[in-house]
């Protein structure tokens, strides 16, 4: 779509009323960010739920299923749901389902790096945009891949995630671009707090949706959440522009909050890559992205076969247990960014201590959740309020080290933050394939004890090591010799003598 296509269309939106001529643009950015991350998790999520009832359970049980269902009986229902079920069930073990769900980061991790200089180059919301459709397409193409063979289905996973990696970083320079300094936290907890929900939704819709028979079974969830990303793509494409000096219909009163950002183009783009790679801090948030996504996929993709595979609950309730820690950390993230833009602003304490206080209290809380939940038996109902308690607490993250490549170098924001989550999810890689060989023996509480454990030891040190060497402070390589954005002082100028936001500036 082109710019004089893009004014177009949302003047015919302004015109009709579809919109507030006066909303602030950033809110909308901020709304539409917050849906477009929904998307983007609900599509990577649900899979692991799909899977569960994907799965023909009879054939891969272990030969010590009478003392599996010893440990944590079975009610009969959940028998005469899977013989009951008309979608196609195929026989993967433990080993075969991590490796369709580790699938995903063989194409994730390789965009992921590069995610952020391409937004950077091309435009955030343009590699935005562009991702979050190719993936919305590729999740629609899955049960007919599928059919088709497990390499296939695994080498459509490495493509989804290929798709996606480019999503977060290009994020995180839209909210560098769009996030005023005093409402930073906030705008990047709300936004990225749409991945805790778009879990939520996954969770409980996708187990609704397999055990329906009348709607296709589990195909039903690759189709329902592959049109609902197609369909969000419109607007985000009408809606969101590069930055808001770009923005034809942005107030002066808006845009002022923005007089002091400095702006380089894309044509003078230097990374400074020696300078990033031989910073202490950068490292620093590096090994934090790598222990929190780790973590992420050990009890986002993991925790549905969890409740499954040891505890013995059926798809439907797996599902709707699992929804409840990601409603948990949502608003855990926007409490936490409340009051750290409060404490910024009221100077109550700098910000790296800020970003120190709450990503220690989100790792150390959650970790020792963690090592909790083997302890708590058969009760899934006790897991689930163990984990829901830590990861309220672990919501204090997104005004912790997810904020830290904004921090640091505004600038850069996207090609640091796509390095660093890359790197956490090389772990994300070896999460499924750990908890598969684990858990190969058998899917008892013991052996899922040892993945918890492990990953509560890996959060803990990371956690360590961020508090002990990070900086929220703009690096010397992060802000380069630059002009201020002047365009801004003419559009203000230009939007003072306009008598209507609807006729826009060029």
């Amino acid at each position: 779509m082109s710019p004089e296509q893009q004014v177009k269309l949302e003047m015919q939106f302004l015109r009709s009323g579809f919109l507030p001529c006066q909303l602030p643009k950033r809110f909308i950015v901020t709304i539409l960010g917050f849906f477009g991350m929904f998307n983007v998790y609900a599509m990577r999520m649900n899979m692991s739920v799909a899977i569960v009832a994907m799965v023909n359970i009879s054939p891969s049980l272990p030969e010590n299923n009478t003392l599996l269902y010893a440990e944590c009986p079975v009610e009969d229902r959940r028998e005469e749901e899977i013989t009951e079920s008309k979608a196609a069930r195929y026989n993967w073990d433990s080993v075969t389902q991590s490796q369709i769900l580790g699938a995903f980061f063989y194409g994730y991790f390789i965009t992921v790096f590069i995610g952020g200089y391409l937004a950077e180059r091309f435009g955030a919301h343009k590699i935005f945009g562009v991702g979050i459709f190719m993936r919305s397409v590729l999740s629609l193409l899955i049960p007919v891949t599928v059919q088709w063979g497990l390499v296939p289905l695994i080498t459509l996973r490495a493509l989804e995630g290929l798709c996606e990696g480019v999503t977060f970083p290009a994020m995180a320079s839209v909210v560098s671009r769009w996030a005023p300094k005093m409402e930073r936290s906030r705008m990047h907890s709300i936004i990225f707090s749409g991945t805790m929900l778009g879990n939520v939704v996954t969770s409980s819709v996708s187990g609704w949706l397999c055990s329906i028979d009348s709607l296709g079974g589990w195909p039903s969830v690759f189709y329902v959440f592959g049109v609902m990303g197609c369909a969000y793509c419109l607007f985000w494409c009408v809606f969101v522009y590069e930055s808001p000096f770009k923005h034809p219909f942005i107030t002066v009163d808006e845009l002022k909050l923005y007089k002091d950002d400095a702006k380089i183009s894309k044509k003078q783009l230097r990374v400074p890559w020696l300078s990033i790679f031989s910073s202490i801090p950068f490292w620093a948030l590096v090994l934090a992205f790598m222990g929190a996504i780790f973590t992420d996929t050990i009890t986002y993709t993991e925790l549905p076969s969890y409740l499954s595979s040891a505890l013995h609950v059926d798809v439907k309730n797996a599902g709707l247990y699992s929804s409840l820690p990601s409603i948990a950390i949502c608003i855990g993230s926007w409490v936490s960014s409340y009051i750290a833009d409060k404490l910024r602003k009221g100077g109550v304490l700098d910000i790296t201590s800020i970003r120190k206080i709450f990503n220690s209290l989100a790792g150390y809380v959650l970790a020792f959740c963690l090592i909790g939940i083997p302890f708590c038996g058969c009760r899934a109902w006790l897991v689930v309020v163990i984990y829901s308690f830590g990861m309220f607490v672990n919501g204090f993250k997104f005004s912790g080290f997810q904020l830290s490549s904004v921090d640091m170098s505004p600038t850069y924001s996207g090609i640091i933050y796509g390095i660093a989550n890359g790197s956490g999810a090389v772990l994300g890689i070896a999460a499924p394939v750990m908890v598969g060989a684990l858990t190969e023996s058998g899917a008892t509480i013991a052996n899922w004890s040892k993945v918890f454990y492990v990953a509560a030891v890996i959060l803990i040190v990371t956690t360590t090591v961020f508090a002990l060497f990070s900086s929220a402070e703009v690096q010397p390589w992060g802000n380069p010799d630059c002009e201020l954005e002047s365009k801004g002082t003419e559009i203000a100028e230009q939007r003072q003598n306009s008598k209507s936001c609807i006729n826009p500036i060029n």
